[in-house]
């Protein structure tokens, strides 16, 4: 059974159902319909002023922000505002199962480094240290230590290998450049939550349908496999004792 597929299938099956949903919400709330949730979209002060004008109350309107007055008089804001905020809610979804499996597989990588450095041969001060494959005996920098340094350590033979240690290096660096990387769509669909809900100084129409685009955009990226491959705890070279050459 294809584990993966499913799961993704039941993610959007709920997504869609979320927006159905939240469609519905929406028009009942501009109509200022009570359907048991709290109001996403209109502010507590404009769902009173609604009631209060069915009931025939005379409430002055004043109370209501900017962004409240847009939502209630103007239907093509109100449909665009809606959309911008699914599509933010769907990004950040997408954003935050991409983010914690990131750090699961940093996590991941840094341990299985942990361990190659805790097999690594080991200078007398500590240093950890790898032959590469052509025999050369290097620090974690790289650097060669000297030959007969290298000669006189007592190699096991089952010491993890330069190419691995660098493969390894590597792929924790990568892996927490992912992790970087989605930190910095977490930031910036935080950026467009904060310019949306501005009560005071929304956004205009444009400028909804820009930052919908934009967390659309955020949002297929991870869809389409933003994702590195997990990290390969498998492959591990060994080095070889070299040999010692009697001058």
């Amino acid at each position: 059974m294809d584990y993966t597929n499913a799961f993704n299938d039941i993610v959007r099956a709920q997504a869609e159902a979320r927006r159905e949903l939240d469609f519905a919400d929406s028009q009942r709330e501009l109509a200022g319909v009570e359907v048991g949730r709290i109001g996403r979209f209109l502010s507590p002060e404009a769902r009173e002023a609604l009631r209060e004008g069915k009931s025939g109350g005379s409430r002055s309107g004043s109370s209501m922000s900017a962004l409240d007055w847009m939502l209630l008089n103007d239907p093509a804001y109100a449909q665009a505002y809606e959309g911008a905020m699914n599509a933010l809610a769907d990004a950040e979804s997408a954003v935050d199962r991409a983010l914690e499996q990131a750090l699961e597989r940093a996590e991941t990588a840094q341990s299985i480094l942990d361990e190659t450095l805790d097999n690594a041969m080991k200078l007398p001060d500590g240093t950890a240290v790898f032959m590469d494959a052509e025999g050369t005996v290097r620090t974690e920098d790289g650097e060669a230590i000297d030959t007969v340094l290298a000669a006189a350590l007592e190699w096991q033979g089952n010491e993890p290998s330069y190419e691995t240690f660098v493969e390894q290096r590597d792929g924790l660096v990568a892996a927490n450049d992912a992790v970087a990387d989605i930190r910095r769509d977490q930031v910036e669909l935080g950026d467009i939550r904060a310019e949306l809900t501005d009560r005071d100084n929304p956004p205009s129409k444009e400028r909804v349908d820009a930052l919908r685009d934009r967390a659309e955009k955020i949002e297929t990226t991870y869809d389409e496999g933003h994702d590195p491959a997990p990290v390969d705890q498998s492959h591990s070279i060994r080095a070889v004792k070299p040999e010692v050459l009697d001058f």
